[in-house]
């Protein structure tokens, strides 16, 4: 028996034609009509592939959102905004900042501005858009650092941002007082022993009022000062002296221990020297006393610094005779050729410094310096900082203003100086600056142990 080929009746083996369709029995398939019947998609396929194609859509606008937020010049031209905008809060939300050290928004927004905003924004797109593999350094116009580009792995080897620093100038602290606090919004910094101590601090650029405290046996002193502090590859000094009055000490007894207002300093007139600073306007009554050789006590005449007739030094005389003994020396009075021989020192220096720096060798000035001293480092550092930047120095002034004596075998050397800085793009830059140079005589030669710049005033062209 046979079968229908296109309804599948079964046909008698004489038939020709199927009884149920019609068909003829030996009629080919048709193409439509020889495919398999496809089965239905299941449920639990549809959901996979739902799923699927989800966690696609979501990890695709995931690495777009990505891309995006970690776009380094997306972060620049929000800071060029910011300018534009004069708003100073957008610009350093836009920073990653040194949390202790002194920031006011407005002056450092006007400091960036000042200083050619459009040179330091097209330095740092080229930091990012380059393939540097090292932190890139943003100056401005005279050489300083301003700002640091880091290279950030935010997944390794897929995504990667820039994080931009602001870099802070540090500061040093310069005082004629012990035990002082100077403080600047909510940072304190103390200077314990003027002499041997240098209080140290960071800041970015713009003007800062700094509140200073400070106490001594003949009262306390508060004063105020407003400095402006630049961008600076070295330290920057800052000299907050404490003003008062300073008396030069006269007695027949040098060994008398003196006492402020009756309270002992448990100095001796010798031990101090001089007497101050005095706060102005702090009236004070002022006696020395001194045991003789029969253990009895023996005071001086009280003097009172209010009477206004001491024209800086004040008398402490004994009624009762004493054998005259080799007084000890209150203060050092150098040889007029030894205050030459500093001055000259210092002057020599600066011939060999200019040289110095044209030739980026620290190692032709290390003679003139005390080994190992804040001039030495310096110097040493600053000379390894400009290291093949191409930049070139003319002095133009050496003069010296005064000297003074320092210790027992020192002298304080002031100058006024002059050069011309000339940067890689042939830039120049003129820079007019009094500093004070410790000189120390070292056995029969001279070297130099500290430098302070006192001012600076610098101009283009």
């Amino acid at each position: 028996m046979d079968v229908c080929k296109q309804c599948g009746h079964e046909m008698n083996r004489g038939e020709t034609f199927c009884t149920e369709c019609g068909a003829p029995k030996d009629a080919p398939l048709t193409r439509s009509e020889a495919k398999a019947p496809r089965a239905p998609m299941t449920r639990k396929k549809k959901i996979t592939l739902i799923s699927i194609g989800a966690v696609l859509a979501v990890l695709l606008t995931a690495h777009f959102m990505l891309s995006s937020m970690l776009d380094p010049t997306t972060k620049i031209r929000a800071m060029d905004r910011a300018v534009t905008n004069n708003d100073a809060g957008a610009f350093v939300s836009e920073l990653s900042l040194d949390e202790k050290a002194w920031l006011n928004e407005k002056e450092y927004l006007q400091y960036m501005k000042e200083n050619d905003w459009e040179t330091i924004r097209e330095q740092m797109l080229d930091a990012v858009s380059g393939q540097q593999r090292f932190d890139t350094i943003i100056r401005d116009e005279y050489g300083s650092p301003l700002l640091s580009v880091k290279k950030t792995a935010v997944i390794p080897g897929m995504y990667k941002t820039y994080e931009i620093e602001a870099v802070p100038t540090s500061i040093r602290f310069l005082t004629n007082m012990d035990e002082a606090s100077f403080t600047v919004g909510k940072e304190k910094i103390k200077v314990e022993n003027a002499a041997e101590d240098e209080g140290t601090a960071k800041a970015y650029p713009g003007v800062y009022k700094v509140e200073g405290e400070a106490s001594n046996e003949y009262g306390t002193f508060k004063e105020t000062w407003e400095y402006q502090v630049l961008a600076e590859e070295s330290d920057y000094y800052m000299e907050v002296y404490f003003e008062g009055y300073t008396y030069d000490v006269d007695t027949n007894q040098p060994d008398a221990v003196l006492f402020v207002n009756g309270k002992s300093t448990k100095k001796s007139l010798y031990e101090l020297g001089v007497i101050g600073p005095v706060p102005d306007g702090n009236k004070l009554v002022l006696h020395a006393e001194w045991k003789n050789d029969k253990k009895e006590v023996v005071k001086s005449e009280q003097v009172r610094t209010e009477d206004g007739d001491y024209w800086g030094e004040l008398s402490f005389y004994f009624e009762e005779e004493v054998e005259e003994a080799e007084a000890p020396v209150f203060e050092y009075v150098p040889e007029t050729d030894e205050s030459e021989a500093a001055e000259d020192h210092v002057l020599d220096f600066r011939e060999v410094y200019e040289e110095a720096l044209n030739a980026e060798d620290f190692s032709m000035i290390a003679s003139f310096l005390e080994e190992d001293s804040q001039a030495s480092d310096e110097f040493r550092d600053y000379l390894d900082g400009i290291s093949g930047k191409g930049f070139t120095y003319e002095f133009t002034e050496n003069n010296i203003v005064e000297s003074a004596a320092y210790g027992a075998d020192g002298f304080v050397v002031t100058t006024d100086e002059a050069f011309i800085f000339t940067n890689e793009d042939g830039e120049k830059t003129h820079y007019e600056r009094t500093k004070d140079y410790t000189v120390i005589k070292d056995g029969d030669s001279w070297k130099i142990e500290e430098v302070a710049i006192n001012e600076t005033n610098r101009s283009d062209g």
